[in-house]
């Protein structure tokens, strides 16, 4: 899965790929704790690209 985009509302997570969405029951921050560093940026705080 290629992530395109992630963004937050409330306390779900949204992760978008060119063709799918996905829903984690997660916060952002606790998502982006478990993503490599190297390969994205929270660019806002709701927003990770």
């Amino acid at each position: 899965m290629t992530k395109h985009y992630v963004e937050a509302h409330e306390k779900l997570t949204f992760i978008y790929t060119r063709r799918e969405a996905y829903v984690m029951s997660m916060s952002i921050s606790e998502f982006c704790a478990r993503l490599p560093e190297q390969h994205f940026f929270h660019c806002h705080r709701f927003l990770l690209r």
